[in-house]
């Protein structure tokens, strides 16, 4: 669900939600808005306080920013090692 659609819902304006979240009312009407995407802290913050009826973050933000210090070639290794392992000759 869109946060405007959810602040119409539950009848609280943008400034009272920000107020709610202790935010400027006006980066909150530009995320509600679209033009702007919140970062993740406040992303999770409005996710729990609407029950997670609203979510701003995509799928691939939901995992943290660095899971290992693996190189992008060592996965790519991985992948190739992986793949070679099912290949089977008849």
């Amino acid at each position: 669900m869109k946060l405007k659609t959810y602040l119409a819902d539950i009848n609280m304006t943008v400034k009272a939600f920000a107020d709610l979240l202790q935010i400027n009312h006006c980066y909150l009407s530009r995320v509600a808005n679209g033009h702007t995407k919140p970062g993740r802290k406040l992303a999770r913050l409005i996710e729990e306080i609407t029950d997670g009826k609203v979510s701003l973050l995509e799928p691939e933000e939901l995992r943290p920013k660095r899971l290992s210090r693996v190189s992008k070639q060592e996965i790519t290794n991985m992948k190739l090692n992986h793949v070679s392992k099912k290949v089977f000759i008849i």
